[in-house]
């Protein structure tokens, strides 16, 4: 598995690209595809690359991506989900709770920043994630409400962890846009703390530099 992370999107949140056997994952697609795709076609993409256990140069196609995956539904996290529909025909696996988001400016808090924008692509359950046959490789979601109300993390073989921005290196979420609950990020913030207190994960978020669950339970103090 290969993940690759892109953060020249609006607000500067991470969009991974992630890649299995069968293909690829796209997470929070939130920069340019064709800026993306030049990336990979200048075979520059090393410099983006920050995990890799499978020690050999990937060969990224439109054609191969399985998946548009989003953990919630704010605009910096899906900036570009109609450019990556379009090139991909691949709907969106988003939680039903972030469905308002597609259609609803003020729902995205894309209103907030004074460009509101919708996306006009199919949707399909974030759950359903879990039923994609990968060989290799294990999905697992886990409904993280607080940030929004369907803010969810996305599990890779029980040791990656797309956080979104439930959980960030040092921090947490806010909680102050529509939908947001700090009672409910507690909650599942505490949720995560003990999933890191059974086991070792990798935790990539939506912002910032990537972390391990280790740090995170001794140094987050949201995770307190």
């Amino acid at each position: 598995m290969q993940i690759y992370s892109f953060d020249f999107g609006p607000l500067n949140a991470n969009m991974y690209v992630v890649s299995v056997s069968k293909g690829f994952f796209i997470i929070d697609p939130s920069c340019d595809p064709d800026k993306v795709l030049k990336i990979f076609d200048s075979g520059n993409a090393d410099e983006y690359c920050i995990y890799d256990d499978f020690n050999q140069n990937i060969d990224f196609s439109v054609d191969k991506v399985l998946a548009l995956v989003a953990t919630h539904g704010h605009f910096d996290h899906i900036a570009y989900l109609n450019q990556w529909h379009k090139v991909t025909n691949k709907p969106v696996f988003i939680h039903a709770d972030e469905k308002i988001c597609l259609s609803d400016s003020s729902y995205n808090v894309s209103d907030l920043f004074g460009m509101p924008v919708k996306y006009d692509v199919p949707s399909e359950d974030i759950f359903n994630l879990e039923r994609i046959d990968l060989s290799d490789s294990q999905v697992k979601i886990i409904h993280t409400p607080g940030h929004s109300d369907g803010s969810c993390v996305i599990v890779l073989n029980d040791k990656l962890m797309f956080t979104g921005d439930t959980l960030f290196s040092g921090s947490a979420g806010r909680t102050d846009f529509i939908n947001g609950s700090y009672v409910k990020l507690h909650k599942s913030l505490q949720v995560l703390k003990e999933l890191f207190k059974e086991n070792d994960y990798s935790i990539f978020s939506g912002h910032g530099p990537s972390s391990f669950s280790m740090i995170e339970l001794a140094q987050n103090p949201f995770l307190a």
